[in-house]
């Protein structure tokens, strides 16, 4: 990465899904900040699908060195108002054998809205959530229609935690698009029967992954007519140790204005977190921060 005339090496580490992780070799970058690039539906040539599914593949075997930590705001941003809503949070990330593994509170210590959620990221994805004002309730798993519920009164939703279209199978690579001096790879991936006959106004999921980066930098969720009614889109990033992590991802609703922010506050990186925090049976058991000094503040 290249940033104040000089190159950096380590790990390009963001979110795919916002809270799934890719990691991938170091990256060349004009500056920290990323602007997406502009759809160019031009080709000089017939897209080969075999690149994509190269690529594609490549997106679904990232991976970071250790376990991470991220103390977090999401900031819900009302369309022609200047009122801020702002939900702090706490994220662990890990990876098990079915793939990337968070686990995320949502207003911790509060007693009446705290919430917990297990995303587990992969082929056999699923959303698992508690909470705290049903604390007889034990940890239930989402059914696919729940999966686009809002979460603490933002657009996000589980679905764009988990991102499981990184993972479906009927996908079409669409080429190259260019712009904003950015050159990105973009896919159309198309639902299943389960998520189709669940959500029947989503028709798929476009995404754009930057080969320099080596990331998604960009995600639109598509409705009747391929028109984009959500957008996810990363915003910026930092360096902690040797690698690189999001800091800032902006979630936009297309059809309302709304707007919802993903701020990093601190972060924490090459950790060896307990695998049974990551358990659903264990979502009713906090679990407390890495110590204070341990953790890197966003500047």
């Amino acid at each position: 990465m290249t940033t104040g005339g000089k190159t950096i090496t380590g790990q390009a580490i963001i979110f795919a899904c916002l809270f799934c992780i890719l990691g991938a070799p170091h990256a060349a970058a004009q500056s920290r900040s990323i602007t997406p690039s502009v759809p160019d539906y031009r080709q000089a040539a017939p897209v080969d699908q075999d690149k994509g599914r190269t690529i594609l593949e490549a997106i679904r075997t990232s991976a970071i060195d250790g376990d991470f930590y991220f103390e977090f705001q999401l900031i819900l941003r009302p369309k022609g108002t200047s009122t801020r809503t702002i939900i702090p949070g706490r994220m662990w990330g890990s990876r098990n054998e079915r793939g990337p593994v968070t686990r995320i509170t949502l207003r911790p210590g509060s007693q009446n809205d705290e919430r917990e959620l297990l995303v587990q990221s992969g082929p056999q994805s699923a959303v698992w959530t508690y909470s705290r004002n049903n604390a007889k309730a034990a940890a239930a798993q989402l059914n696919p229609s729940a999966m686009f519920e809002p979460l603490a009164g933002t657009d996000l939703s589980a679905f764009e935690l988990q991102m499981p279209f990184i993972y479906w199978n009927d996908h079409t690579y669409e080429g190259l698009r260019s712009g904003n001096f950015r050159v990105t790879h973009a896919f159309l991936m198309r639902p299943p029967v389960e998520i189709a006959n669940a959500r029947p106004d989503l028709t798929g999921v476009r995404l754009y992954y930057d080969e320099g980066y080596r990331t998604i930098t960009v995600f639109e969720i598509l409705g009747p007519g391929g028109a984009v009614k959500k957008t996810m889109r990363l915003k910026d990033f930092h360096k902690v140790s040797d690698m690189f992590f999001l800091r800032k991802a902006e979630l936009r609703n297309e059809t309302t204005g709304n707007g919802t922010d993903f701020n990093v506050l601190l972060t924490g990186v090459k950790l060896d977190l307990p695998r049974d925090i990551f358990s659903p049976e264990k979502l009713s058991v906090s679990v407390e921060p890495p110590p204070l000094k341990t953790l890197w503040k966003s500047r």
